[in-house]
């Protein structure tokens, strides 16, 4: 499943262009968003044990800068982008992630003059909610109505969950996501 996983991502680098940034170099930014994903499955398989605790959890909060307790979608991005090498803020809140000059996509459409999403960027969730309240990483968007990501502190199966227990690989609907933001290119906030 890995391996089909990883492939999925390699081959969706080169299905859509990317702008090359202050990250992009000279592959258009393909190797820093192979190692992002690269992180991010090694991640995959944790578990809490309790609400938002246990050894791993408290870890990757620790790792990425938040208070052992907190919620923890968004830490996990940070501890993903910061080990594949972008020196990104320690944002504790997902939708700090989603300004004006990185999201590259919201509400079904993708913005004028931004990149298509890409392996390597964030999906942010309103789950019912007005604002954007969880964050995970895309690892294959492709032409369909899914997109296939991997989350922090969400429920595996392809939950529907705002507040799960686990790092898990999901199939989510491009319809439930509220934004699409672009970091590699741009990680300075």
């Amino acid at each position: 499943m890995r391996s089909l996983i990883l492939l999925l991502a390699f081959l969706g680098l080169f299905a859509s262009p990317c702008l090359a940034g202050s990250n992009g170099g000279p592959d258009g930014g393909a190797a820093i968003r192979a190692r992002i994903i690269a992180e991010a499955q090694k991640l995959v398989g944790i578990r809490e044990r309790g609400f938002n605790a246990g050894k791993e959890v408290e870890a990757i909060i620790r790792e990425a800068g938040g208070r052992v307790g907190d919620a923890w979608c968004s830490w996990t991005v940070v501890v993903e982008l910061r080990r594949a090498g972008l020196m990104v803020p320690r944002f504790g809140r997902a939708r700090a992630w989603f300004d004006v000059a990185h999201t590259i996509w919201r509400n079904g459409r993708q913005l004028l003059d931004r990149p298509p999403p890409q392996p390597g960027d964030l999906l942010g969730f309103t789950w019912g909610h007005t604002a954007i309240c969880h964050v995970e990483l895309l690892i294959a968007w492709g032409t369909g109505p899914s997109c296939r990501a991997i989350g922090g502190n969400t429920g595996g199966g392809g939950a529907l969950q705002r507040e799960g227990e686990g790092v898990y690989v999901n199939w989510r609907l491009k319809r439930m996501v509220a934004a699409v933001a672009n970091v590699v290119d741009n990680p300075n906030y």
